[in-house]
């Protein structure tokens, strides 16, 4: 199931991009999707997510969105 969350929120922009390095002027996208993976993260601790692919990743939290990459095939052998 799908629920849209509308919230409100007061973030200092200084101290936003003092903490995650993020220019001011992305800002407002990066709390967004900061909020968006914050509470799906919760949902997770509950065991209450429906596990789907996320849409989005955040640049200043990217650790949380890394996913192992797939071994590189080749059709070469060693001698």
């Amino acid at each position: 199931m799908k629920i849209r969350v509308a919230v409100t929120l007061n973030v200092d922009p200084e101290a936003w991009e003092r903490t995650y390095g993020v220019e001011k002027d992305l800002i407002r996208t990066d709390v967004l999707l900061w909020a968006e993976n914050t509470l799906q993260e919760q949902l997770d601790q509950i065991d209450c997510r429906q596990l789907t692919q996320p849409k989005h990743t955040i640049a200043a939290h990217a650790d949380d969105n890394v996913r192992e990459r797939p071994a590189m095939r080749t059709n070469s052998t060693v001698r």
